[in-house]
């Protein structure tokens, strides 16, 4: 069967055209080269959980740390605009040169236009290293009503460049010890520290957790701090509890402690 490939005129039309059953849905390999505008990076990630298949892979080949720096797709804003076709169209209503625009880091109320890095060429960062990164689409069960998320993968192929997890700086700011889910393929989170409480959430494979400053000694039990969720207000359930040590019931351990409280 010859190869099909889709041109679109914006990114909405590919959010479109990946709709189960879609032209475009059932990706296996999204490639983000260095492409890069502001808020590219959730872009990208956005339109990946969309189109991949489960166990899909994301790739992202970039110079400079631009991409890294930028915030991730924040899961659940699936209304909102792309912010490369508002970036568009603004060049598109103001003229902008070559995509080009130098505000030092504040925003022209006049033009209406988003701030810019001024090393912005055509997406590279001219003199700044290469890197690659990966992540596989993981899907949730249906039970947790949540959309596909994005799992890092690592491998020594991939150049990553070093950063700190969200995670690990909410807890040297709250004085927070951090845990990683080692257990495959996924651990359940729990209302109490009990086989038998209901269970209210669930992480992955290398998720990285904050136990609770006041959790105590619930023998193999570890209560999670609110912050493990990216949005605890919105996802964070009342309490959560994960079996740390299951030797007893001959799984080992399910999770490793990455830091410890200084």
């Amino acid at each position: 069967t010859p190869a099909e490939i889709l041109v679109f005129g914006h990114l909405s039309d590919y959010f479109e055209a990946s709709v189960d059953g879609g032209r475009s849905a059932g990706c296996h390999l999204f490639v983000h080269c260095d492409a890069h505008w502001h808020g590219s990076r959730a872009d990208c990630d956005r339109l990946a959980c969309r189109s991949l298949v489960a166990n899909g892979l994301l790739v992202r080949l970039a110079e400079g740390r631009a991409l890294q720096d930028e915030p991730p797709y924040a899961q659940g804003v699936i209304l909102s605009p792309f912010h490369g076709d508002t970036w568009a169209q603004q060049e598109e209503r103001h003229g902008v040169e070559d995509g080009l625009v130098d505000v030092s880091g504040d925003v022209d109320d006049n033009a209406g236009l988003s701030s810019l890095s001024c090393s912005h060429r055509g997406g590279l960062h001219w003199g700044e290293p290469f890197y690659s990164e990966a992540w596989e689409v993981v899907t949730w069960p249906p039970e947790c009503f949540k959309p596909p998320s994005l799992q890092p993968i690592d491998h020594p192929l991939l150049s990553k460049l070093e950063t700190v997890s969200r995670v690990r700086l909410l807890a040297r700011d709250l004085g927070l010890s951090v845990w990683r889910v080692t257990y495959k393929p996924r651990i359940g989170v729990r209302a109490g520290p009990s086989p038998e409480a209901h269970i209210v959430d669930v992480f992955y494979t290398g998720d990285e957790l904050l136990a609770a400053k006041d959790a105590g000694s619930q023998g193999p039990w570890l209560r999670l701090a609110r912050e493990s969720w990216a949005n605890p207000d919105r996802d964070a359930p009342e309490e959560g509890w994960v079996l740390r040590d299951g030797t007893s019931v001959g799984l080992g351990y399910l999770l490793e402690e990455v830091t410890s409280v200084a």
